[in-house]
């Protein structure tokens, strides 16, 4: 029988099923038991040497189980229970939370939409309980800064093949974000993120609200994560907007709101098109690409 070895306690594995569901990391679903007899249902991550890292924006596991021992378990909501993690080195990490079954991906359920605006108001507490943590707590998050937000016009900017015929007004766009959107990005108010609060990675369980996948959690402004979610939802996309800033700000959002809104959708943008040069030339990424050009002209960067 297989024991895992925690920090306060060990485990006996009394049965590992592979992981259904996608993932990037070796993952399964462990029956433990506990050292007075309880029997708990866990879901094991482990880095196995693969890893994803892209100009700084995904951390690994080990930064992960970190994520959620010093800053998610402070906040008490309703992500998955943390039992154990850490980084093991040479790319080793591994992560054992709760396993939640019979919970879904919100990208996957039948009526999205409502759990699209459970899902917003949820951040949007998150959000404001992470205002509130300490400091030794925050300084677990790494932090977006301008040189940060400008890698990802940057890279874009290379990886494009044919961008002067293609999108011929892309070059200014990167000039303009590098210039105002970056600085106002890394100087605005920050609260702990998820990082990619897409609806891929928030598991609905009833009207619960389980978000996963943290590797790429930081300081930075909490509008990321709430266009990251609610763009795309057209039917929903109203009332998630306005059950955020209900819980983020109590019902009135500050003055530059909605222009911190525009700009991380730019950021957005930039960062799945710079993400890969692969990613940057599929058909499919016209759409980001139309996207960027519709956001930049509603925030007059371009004509």
């Amino acid at each position: 029988m297989t024991r895992l070895a925690l920090r306060d306690c060990t485990l006996e594995v009394l049965a590992s099923e592979p992981n259904p569901a996608e993932s990037t990391f070796p993952s399964e679903i462990l029956t433990c038991r506990t050292p007075d007899g309880r029997t708990l249902t866990l879901f094991h991550k482990r880095a196995g040497g693969t890893g994803h890292e892209c100009h700084g924006h995904r951390r690994g596991i080990g930064y992960e189980a970190a994520v959620y021992e010093r800053v998610l378990e402070l906040i008490g909501m309703s992500t998955p229970a943390f039992h154990g993690g850490e980084n093991g080195g040479d790319g080793d990490g591994w992560l054992l939370i709760s396993h939640l079954p019979g919970a879904e991906r919100i990208d996957r359920i039948e009526h999205g939409d409502e759990a699209v605006v459970h899902a917003a108001a949820w951040i949007g507490r998150f959000h404001a309980a992470a205002e509130r943590l300490p400091g030794d707590a925050l300084a677990t998050l790494h932090r977006y800064d301008a040189e940060y937000y400008r890698g990802w016009s940057r890279r874009t900017l290379d990886y494009v093949e044919d961008g002067e015929r293609r999108f011929p007004w892309l070059a200014e766009l990167c000039r303009a974000f590098e210039e105002r959107c970056a600085p106002a990005l890394a100087a605005a108010p920050v609260t702990a993120i998820h990082g990619e609060f897409y609806p891929r990675n928030v598991l609905i369980r009833g009207t619960d609200v389980h978000p996963i996948d943290w590797e790429s959690a930081a300081l930075a402004a909490g509008e990321i994560d709430l266009v990251a979610l609610i763009d795309g939802w057209d039917e929903s996309h109203d009332r998630a907007l306005s059950a955020y800033v209900d819980e983020r700000f109590d019902g009135r959002a500050p003055d530059a709101f909605e222009r911190r809104c525009d700009a991380a959708r730019l950021y957005l943008g930039f960062r799945w098109l710079g993400d890969r040069p692969y990613w940057t030339n599929l058909d499919s990424s016209e759409y980001e690409f139309r996207a960027l050009r519709a956001t930049a002209r509603r925030m007059e960067l371009l004509p």
